[in-house]
This record gives structure tokens, C-alpha cells and sequence, in this order.
């Protein structure tokens, strides 16, 4: 949504994206913890692998970044990616799902903290994010969403799942939504921000599918819950836009978005009767 609206790099979009990264991040130490519990390693066996996921992290942000940052100067100097480049910038994500496979936190947070390694570059990112966003929002995503549907079967809910199902989209929408505003307003942004912010944050799509996806291999849920939330999945990222939107109209996106601010109204001139 961001990209479509052209506010990934203003004020609302950054502070939205490293929010929603802190809250991944969290969520798959404490995926890691459940199946460590499930498993009967008990929660000190979830220790030592968010342990290596923080050196992990560590590793990659502050080593590995500084290895990849020649491809900006590459790309800078070239104007486009090169093969070369795009060998390095494919091989880097897979290499860390495959790390962090082995780590017990799962592939998909391996390829978000190699996104986050990768250059800084304006230039760069706009390269590869024009090469690659074609391939992923009309192959991969759509495949990824096709194989959760085919997962899913509404026909084997029971009254009490369903009463589950309501109860888990109540909390994780008003969590998400007045959570977030309320965090936003303690940090002095206006009730507009606040709850753009808000609905942005419901957006859950893609990575609550993971988790699910994931719990449901684990035996960590069964198929009727897994169902139930798939549709809270869909339902909280489909309010997600028009949330925002409502906070934040058209005309006053740019402005709020972006950390201009609102102009104050101009004063009507003075008249006086009988002057043209």
C-alpha cells in the first residue's frame, strides 16, 4: 500500500515499516518459543535460538551490509544491475532463509534481514525494486496466497471456533488500531497520523499467513482455527486502506504524510461596501 501511494519513504511510511518490523520480529521469537514448548523442550529450549537469531542479525547488519555496499557503487556507475549483481542480491536472501532455517526461526526472517542489509541507495533500491517487484506481486505472491486458500476449509468450522474467530479479530483490531494511535498520540503526532498509522499497522496479509502457515506444520494449530484465521487475516488487511484513507484523505496525505505541515487557512481580505 505504501509503494502504491508513493509514501514508502515519507514520515508515516518509515515509522509504519520499522514498526511493523520490530512487531515481526517479536512474533517469530515467540513462534520460536511456542514450538520449542510444543516440541517438549520447554520455553529455556526457544534461549539459545533467539540467541543466534540476534547474533544473526547482528552479523548481517553490521558485517554483511558493509560487504554489499560495492553493488550500490557498481549499480551507480553501470545505471542498471548487472548479472553479476543479481547473482550476489539473489544468493545473499536464500543463503540466510537457509541459516535461519537451520537457526529454528524459519527462512522468511533470514530474507527480511537480508533486505535490510542490502544497500541504501536510492538508486540501487529503485533498481531492484523495478526489476524484481513484476516477478514477486504477480508470481510468487499470488502462488503463496493461492496454496493458503487451497489450505483452507470453512466448512469444518464449529460455533466455537467461529466464536474464537470474532474474538481473535476484536482483539487483534483493536490491538493494532487503537494500540497504534495511542502510541502515536503519546509521541505527539496529530489524531489524523495516529490513526493512519493505526490502520496501516492492520494490515497483517502476508506474514500472518506465515505464522498460520507455519503453526499449522507444527501442529501448533488445526485446520479449523487455521481457517478462522486466515479469514482474520483477510478481514483486518481489508479494512487496513480504507482506515487510512479515512484518516487521512487525499488531499491532506502529502501534506500529513510526508511531515509538511497543514498550512493555516488564508485570512480573508478586508472588504468594504460599495469597493470593487
Amino acid at each position: 500500500m505504501l509503494y502504491e501511494r508513493g509514501l514508502q519513504n515519507s514520515r508515516l511510511g518509515r515509522l509504519s515499516l520499522v514498526a511493523a518490523s520490530i512487531d515481526d520480529a517479536g512474533a517469530w521469537c515467540f513462534l520460536a518459543m511456542l514450538t520449542a514448548v510444543h516440541t517438549g523442550s520447554g520455553a529455556a529450549g526457544a534461549l539459545p535460538v533467539i540467541g543466534y537469531s540476534i547474533l544473526f542479525t547482528a552479523v548481517m547488519l553490521l558485517g554483511v551490509s558493509r560487504l554489499l555496499r560495492p553493488l550500490a557503487r557498481h549499480v551507480g556507475r553501470q545505471g542498471t544491475l548487472s548479472p553479476g549483481v543479481m547473482y550476489v542480491v539473489v544468493i545473499v536472501p536464500i543463503v540466510c532463509g537457509y541459516l535461519t532455517d537451520l537457526i529454528g526461526i524459519y527462512a522468511v526472517f533470514g530474507g527480511f534481514i537480508a533486505g535490510l542489509a542490502m544497500p541504501r541507495d536510492p538508486q540501487f533500491r529503485q533498481a531492484l525494486h523495478s526489476r524484481m517487484m513484476d516477478t514477486v506481486s504477480t508470481l510468487l505472491l499470488p502462488i503463496f496466497f493461492a496454496l493458503s486458500g487451497l489450505t483452507t476449509d470453512l466448512q469444518g468450522i464449529s460455533a466455537d471456533t467461529l466464536l474464537f474467530g470474532v474474538a481473535a479479530l476484536l482483539a487483534g483490531f483493536a490491538g493494532k488500531y487503537f494500540g497504534s494511535a495511542l502510541a502515536m498520540k503519546t509521541l505527539r503526532f496529530s489524531w489524523r497520523e495516529a490513526f493512519a498509522v493505526g490502520g496501516l499497522m492492520n494490515a497483517r496479509g502476508m506474514m500472518i499467513l506465515i505464522f498460520i502457515n507455519i503453526g499449522l506444520a507444527q501442529g501448533l494449530i488445526t485446520k479449523p482455527v487455521f481457517s478462522v484465521l486466515v479469514v482474520v487475516a483477510v478481514v483486518t488487511s481489508a479494512t487496513a486502506l480504507p482506515l487510512y484513507r479515512r484518516a487521512l484523505p487525499e488531499h491532506l496525505e502529502m501534506q500529513l504524510g510526508s511531515g509538511v505541515p497543514t498550512p493555516a487557512p488564508a485570512p480573508r481580505p478586508l472588504t468594504t461596501t460599495g469597493m470593487h
